[in-house]
């Protein structure tokens, strides 16, 4: 990953991992300064996913 998730609270980061890594919808991501993150991290979560099944 080359962008960091900049967030208030690492609390967000964690459940939009959770929710990636599940599969379910990440909901609200408004307090992710750059929503950009979110794609890094599921660039890097959905190979791992991929190799698991």
């Amino acid at each position: 990953m080359q962008l960091g998730p900049k967030t208030r609270s690492g609390k967000v980061m964690r459940r939009i991992i959770k929710s990636i890594s599940e599969g379910n919808d990440i909901g609200d991501i408004s307090t992710i300064e750059d929503s950009a993150s979110v794609d890094e991290v599921r660039k890097a979560i959905e190979p791992l996913l991929q190799n698991n099944k």
